[in-house]
């Protein structure tokens, strides 16, 4: 039998987990200082029952933060369920690390919510999941996070990562430059001063439009009924009701809610309530009821699919995943049925927003919906009116609510008559057809101000050549327009392309027309003259990959320059063939393109050997025309030859051998005496 103090003795332990976290912390650095030298803080327990506490925690560890130091944060979940939460903080103040360790196999944490209150108080941080061996037993669970977390606390004292695993741009000096530009914006942005920098967090929205794709697996070519309507007016509260949880009127914070407090159906983990208007769901998710569970006889199962609020307080990106995630969920199903929720309060607030379905409406309010409805219809103004598909929607509203509307009651109604009534309406086939991405105004505007954003960006990277940032900004562009298929991101998008690509080709063309008046002109090559050039060439070789991924094979690549470089070697070259051996301008010319093989070593260096034999042969030439000059009594042409080889000893000396042209000339001297001294024997 198992024994019950024994029980109640190990809860109480890990109740005061932060104790023992403590005690074992001590004896660590009493044995080991060496290896603990920063200041590590362990706060007292959050208990995920007591709301606020998580963000007074968070809130603490920043008042408390003192140059380098570590907080080490316990987290309890119901049924013993826990983790740790680990930050590091900078000299400066600022999150260098967060991390928590969630050991359980079978563990009821809510990654979402805890990161969205960590994002409230460290705005732009993301707090990643340790890598852990997952354990069945809660006890055990507890002993491998104490001795994980202190592990890694000892890991955290010894290492300096400024952003260990959402490491977003390979070059950390392109996002230290950016970041300290006022004209740029950081990698993660948050709600406040960061919106004006980053209006548009796109890795929050990219994670979310993931979320949403998680949800298309699983109602494909199912029928669905889908809940939509402004944050706040009951979407996920109807769908508990709907799905059979039962539901209680409770207090929080002074406000009165309908909350679910039985919830028998394991997809509502995900579907979180509140009183507050400030949404829960930060993106669609399905709920399947088995309808043998809810006396239904018409189906097996339906989906319910909750979505955020339209307007949903939680910014752009919400919304706009919304709206792209409505449509990809949509278009996979067999059929919808759309239902609008709309509450007491917002009937009041947004006329656009009626629904079939009238929540939270006082008793007395229920038989005067239609009456109310009407009123508003009447007294509807012309630009109001003027909208086609508005005037459609009341007008059948009003229809609808002619005999008395729908008004749900989560606490005393059954969810079963209503949910048999939503499955037996008229549902849309092939909603794909039907359904078209849409988000609101200001979202529109809010995205239109982050592609400035990223339009301007570009163009300043481009011009301080960080192609990895961007080929960074986009690749996120273009994810953008691939979900989205908007004209504005793909006409910026293309905006970008033919600014890099001209930025590109001008680049080249100043950097040959450089080289170029380097190596005809009567002036000396340099090192700088290099230099330039080498800085080209290496621009274009970190745009390789914008290349590869964005512009196509059109643009300038590396091979260009090098390219441009033998051609203009292959001119000189062919300037040095035609000229005589002692032209003084043949010296400057081999000791450019001297230079520039040795610089370039993609340039093929047998052309400088193949120019010095020409070279010979062209001294070899003059030896044996002096020869027959003389021979034929040709002085003047001999003394030309000889004087041209004379000349060619200075002219030549740093490319061929001089000594061996020394031989020649001196030779040609003993041919003339010797010649001379014949003629003059036979007088």
């Amino acid at each position: 039998m198992d024994n019950p103090t024994g029980t109640i003795n190990s809860l109480y332990q890990y109740e005061n987990i932060e104790d023992n976290i403590l005690n074992k912390l001590k004896k660590l650095r009493q044995h080991y200082p060496e290896r603990f030298p920063l200041s590590i803080h362990v706060l007292a327990t959050v208990h995920d029952t007591i709301d606020g506490e998580w963000q007074q925690r968070l809130r603490q560890a920043m008042e408390q933060r003192n140059r380098v130091s570590i907080f080490l944060i316990p987290y309890q979940m119901s049924n013993f369920n826990w983790i740790v939460v680990i930050i590091k903080f900078k000299t400066d103040g600022q999150v260098e690390r967060a991390e928590f360790i969630d050991p359980l196999r079978e563990s009821n944490l809510d990654i979402d919510k805890l990161q969205i209150q960590f994002g409230e108080i460290y705005p732009g941080i993301i707090l990643q999941p340790r890598s852990i061996r997952k354990q069945e037993d809660r006890e055990k669970s507890i002993e491998l996070t104490i001795e994980t977390l202190l592990k890694l606390a000892e890991e955290y004292q010894t290492t300096n990562i400024n952003d260990l695993h959402d490491k977003t741009i390979g070059d950390q000096n392109a996002s230290d430059r950016l970041n300290k530009e006022k004209g740029s914006f950081p990698i993660l942005t948050a709600n406040g001063g960061d919106r004006k920098i980053s209006p548009l967090n796109i890795h929050e929205l990219f994670r979310l439009i993931k979320k949403v794709n998680s949800t298309v697996y699983t109602i494909k070519k199912k029928d669905i009924i889908f809940f939509l309507g402004l944050t706040g007016s009951g979407k996920s509260t109807t769908i508990h009701f709907l799905a059979g949880s039962k539901m209680i009127e409770i207090e929080v914070r002074g406000l009165y809610h309908i909350a679910p407090v039985e919830i028998n159906n394991p997809d509502l983990k995900y579907i979180t309530t509140s009183p507050f208007v400030k949404s829960e769901t930060r993106y669609i998710t399905s709920v399947e009821v088995k309808l043998k569970n809810t006396n239904g006889l018409t189906k097996e199962s339906i989906i319910l699919c909750d979505s955020p609020g339209f307007e949903d307080t939680s910014g752009p990106e919400v919304d706009i995943a919304n709206g792209l995630g409505i449509v990809n969920v949509i278009k996979v199903c067999t059929s919808v049925k759309p239902v609008v929720v709309i509450s007491y309060k917002s009937i009041r607030d947004q006329i656009e927003a009626f629904s079939y379905i009238f929540t939270k409406f006082p008793e007395k309010e229920k038989d005067t919906i239609h009456a109310f409805i009407k009123e508003i219809h009447r007294k509807l103004k012309d630009d109001e009116t003027s909208d086609k598909s508005f005037m459609f929607l009341l007008e059948d509203i009003l229809q609808k609510t002619r005999q008395g509307a729908r008004v749900l009651d989560p606490i005393n109604d059954k969810h079963e008559t209503i949910l048999d009534e939503l499955i037996k309406s008229i549902a849309i086939d092939h909603p794909e057809n039907v359904f078209q991405f849409s988000i609101t105004g200001k979202s529109k505007t809010t995205l239109q101000e982050q592609l400035t954003k990223h339009q301007l960006n570009i163009r300043s990277a481009t011009e301080r050549s960080e192609y990895e940032l961007v080929k960074y900004r986009l690749d996120q562009l273009k994810c953008l327009n691939d979900l989205l298929g908007q004209h504005d991101i793909e006409q910026v998008y293309n905006d970008c392309l033919r600014h890099i690509n001209r930025y590109l080709s001008e680049e080249y063309e100043r950097g040959i027309s450089a080289m170029k008046r380097c190596l005809m002109s009567q002036t000396s090559l340099n090192d700088e003259d290099i230099r330039q050039y080498q800085i080209c060439i290496d621009h274009a070789k970190l745009a390789k990959e914008v290349q590869e991924n964005h512009l196509g094979i059109e643009v300038i690549s590396s091979t260009a320059f090098i390219e441009d470089l033998n051609r203009q070697v292959d001119l000189m070259l062919l300037d040095v063939r035609e000229k005589d051996v002692d032209d003084i301008s043949i010296r400057m010319s081999l000791e450019k393109i001297k230079t520039i093989l040795n610089a370039f070593p993609d340039l093929d260096s047998k052309k400088l050997d193949n120019i010095c034999q020409v070279l010979l042969e062209k001294l070899d030439s003059l030896v044996v025309s002096f020869k027959k000059s003389i021979s034929s009594n040709k002085f003047d042409e001999a003394a030309s030859h000889i004087t041209k080889l004379y000349r060619a000893i200075d002219v030549l000396q740093d490319h061929l051998d001089r000594e061996e042209i020394k031989a020649k000339y001196v030779q040609l001297k003993e041919y003339f005496l010797h010649h001379v001294n014949d003629c003059l024997g036979k007088l």
